[in-house]
């Protein structure tokens, strides 16, 4: 009865709201607050807080989450934080729209998982952070159609690593009716879950006003039941304020446990007529981790100034300062040090948060348009501090104007992108999708692999995992084969008497290989971006040419172009196996450069000495899967009039790039007359290459790759 007690004072005193600048004092019983998005901002940085290291829980009454979805969005973009726990009640989530609500997407979260309502206004659901494992309480799950009384409660069971699980839990319980039966169905659960011993979250619309528990004997023995259980609740103070009706606290977040410091509010940026309420639990352990994603900073940058500094920076490796750099990869390495160091100074590398990620998502939310969210909160703060009629006029008619103003600027958005990209297809197709709120498969950057039985979601060792996958592939399908019979030679017949010669490139050439780098491409393995270095072409064009020539003429590959980093995509069946990923290479921008050269100089020698077998249609430049087609049919249509049976093969080569071995490949090259240095300088190119893979930001230890030819790379097919 104690409990009751000091809920039943907290409870008496929700009008008196304290000044959001004083220090968080998570001891408090009550730590609960008004915010707008600025003074949640200032709460999420304050340094006795932390909100980075505690898991968050966000509810809201979203009064039908197929119309006002978009407004939870700019909810969340503005937010400089990324909630672990989503909960919607009332989503009018009928069987009549069911395919509909379930396509809906939110970014970084997994797909909504709902339970539909028996009646039209019903329904409640969930957006989990898609860093989260989790499975359903399909045993507690309840719906209930009534003619006194209708809910919906969904459970879901998040899967918790490091300790036990967690129960999280949503309720909409409609208004307006006997909640007996309710009441009696949340008795049963209590009882059951209590038994298990987790930590459990309870969020929803109860629509049983705790302001009233003392004239309302339904509300009095809700709070009893929950209290009675040790069901703390978290939210204090009104969620629903109208001008002209009382205020009321319908809408709560309950925990069953007083081990964890909390920090509560409501947010005053509503995305329906209630305000959404949020928790952070600052002992949390279903937090994601930080990102750690870097991005360049375009914010300061001046194009002019940026090719004033590489016009006057000295990169020319033969220039006397470079003479004491006596090896090609020193040379190299100078010259990339330098470039990097231009790149760094104009557009430098910075973490970006989370609400920075966030507005990409909704590129019409301008720098203006949030001033004015900002404004509008501030009036609507005022109004619940105040209860004075004439701040919610003021918050009104803001309102209205800022929803017709986004509005707007959505439309001019859209219309300025289409008519923008009205000739690229591919554009076109991601406008379209990104309007129909369509979803590509996910890739999440966040892992939890299988590791010798244990589920690991910690980047590092993820990202050394699959390093070692990658860099050892190769081996079983090798290791399947067995020994063969027959030497690699015995099937080499024709030897090419005429050597391959490596003319030197001209500045020309290497000009013009700089302007055709694809912009639309990723940074490279090194972080540089394809747009800063087509824009100093010029600059660079004289010292890259003397540095291929030098390896060309040496017969060496710079060690730096030899580097991939490395990202894991996900191809299908469990996430958790990482057979179930391929690689993505990202090679270095100026490999692209050296190997286009050398392969313009290779295919011409190739092509010169009908080295390439005539029927050979892939990657062979004029010939594609098209004409292989084709000339399968000139044969069977030829078999068939000469009355003979045709019979085909068709084989799929696993891991066939990795699997090229080294010694063969070279050996075959000095048999078709890659000989000498330019022998050497292809064994400089293949041996010795490392990859890191990348995780989240975090790069695993360095690997060396033993055989195959370099995914990504110019040269790979050609070799292959």
């Amino acid at each position: 009865m104690e409990n009751l007690e000091i809920c039943k004072i907290s409870l008496k005193e929700h009008d008196s709201l304290y000044n959001n600048d004083s220090d968080i004092n998570l001891t408090d019983f009550s730590n609960f607050n008004y915010y707008d998005n600025h003074e949640f901002h200032k709460l999420c940085n304050k340094p006795s807080f932390k909100a980075e290291q505690n898991t968050g829980i966000l509810h809201t009454n979203i009064c039908s989450i197929s119309k006002n979805l978009e407004s939870l969005q700019t909810l969340l973009t503005n937010l400089d934080h990324n909630f672990n726990i989503i909960a919607v009640s009332e989503t009018w989530h009928t069987k009549n729209n069911d395919s509909d609500v379930r396509k809906l997407k939110l970014e970084g979260y997994h797909d909504y998982v709902g339970l539909k309502g028996s009646s039209m206004k019903g329904g409640c659901g969930f957006f989990l952070s898609d860093n989260l494992s989790f499975q359903p309480r399909n045993d507690i799950t309840k719906s209930l159609n009534e003619i006194s009384c209708e809910f919906e409660a969904l459970w879901l069971e998040i899967v918790n690593t490091t300790g036990k699980n967690i129960l999280i839990g949503v309720i909409y319980n409609h208004p307006r009716r006997d909640s007996t039966p309710f009441l009696d169905y949340l008795q049963s659960v209590l009882n059951k879950i209590n038994r298990e011993n987790k930590l459990v979250i309870l969020s929803g619309d109860f629509n049983l006003n705790l302001l009233k528990y003392d004239k309302i004997p339904m509300v009095e023995a809700f709070i009893n039941l929950m209290l009675a259980n040790f069901y703390k609740p978290l939210i204090t103070h009104p969620t629903r304020i109208h001008a002209n009706s009382c205020h009321s606290l319908i809408d709560n977040i309950f925990i069953n446990t007083l081990e964890y410091e909390t920090v509560s509010g409501n947010l005053v940026d509503s995305v329906s007529d209630h305000l959404p309420n949020f928790v952070f639990l600052a002992n949390g352990k279903v937090m994601k981790g930080k990102d750690r994603n870097l991005v360049r900073d375009y914010r300061s940058f001046n194009s002019e100034k940026y090719i004033a500094d590489f016009n006057n920076l000295d990169l020319d490796s033969n220039e006397s300062n470079m003479n004491n750099l006596n090896t090609l990869d020193k040379k190299y390495e100078d010259f990339q040090s330098k470039v990097l160091s231009i790149i760094n100074k104009h557009a430098p590398l910075k973490f970006r948060t989370r609400r920075q990620r966030k507005q990409q998502l909704k590129p019409w939310i301008t720098n203006g348009i949030l001033k004015s969210i900002s404004s509008k909160n501030k009036l609507y703060k005022k109004y619940i501090k105040t209860k004075d009629d004439f701040w919610y006029q003021r918050y009104k008619k803001h309102r209205n104007m800022l929803n017709q103003v986004i509005r707007l600027s959505k439309k001019q958005y859209h219309l300025s992108y289409f008519e923008t990209y009205k000739y690229d297809s591919k554009k076109v197709w991601q406008g379209i999708n990104n309007l129909l709120s369509r979803k590509k498969s996910k890739n999440s950057q966040d892992f939890k692999i299988n590791i010798n039985g244990r589920l690991i979601s910690d980047p590092k060792p993820v990202a050394n995992a699959f390093n070692n996958f990658f860099a050892n592939v190769a081996q079983n399908p090798v290791n399947k084969l067995g020994l063969s019979n027959k030497h690699f030679k015995d099937y080499l017949t024709h030897s090419n008497n005429e050597s391959f010669f490596v003319t030197p490139v001209t500045p020309y050439e290497v000009n013009r290989q700089l302007l055709n780098l694809n912009e639309g491409k990723a940074p490279d393995a090194y972080d540089i971006p394809v747009k800063l270095i087509k824009c100093v072409s010029d600059a660079l064009t004289i010292p890259l040419t003397n540095l291929i020539n030098e390896s060309f003429e040496s017969g060496s590959y710079p060690s730096l172009l030899k580097f991939a980093k490395v990202v894991p995509i996900h191809k299908a069946k469990s996430r958790e196996e990482l057979s179930n990923y391929r690689p993505i290479s990202l090679l270095p921008i100026f490999n692209k450069i050296f190997e286009k050269l050398m392969h313009t100089r290779l295919t011409s020698f190739l092509e010169k000495h009908h080295i390439i077998f005539e029927h050979q249609f892939g990657f062979q430049k004029n010939k594609s899967t098209s004409l292989a087609i084709l000339d399968l049919y000139n044969q069977l249509i030829n078999a068939i009039e000469d009355k003979n049976i045709s019979c085909c093969i068709f084989l799929d080569l696993a891991k066939a790039f990795d699997t090229v071995d080294h010694t063969i490949l070279l050996d075959k090259l000095e048999f078709y007359g890659v000989r000498s240095t330019a022998l050497d300088w292809f064994k400089s190119y293949l041996t010795d290459r490392t990859q890191k893979v990348s995780i989240n930001g975090q790069l695993s230890n360095s690997c060396k790759v033993q055989s195959g030819v370099p995914q990504g790379s110019v040269l790979g097919p050609l070799l292959f």
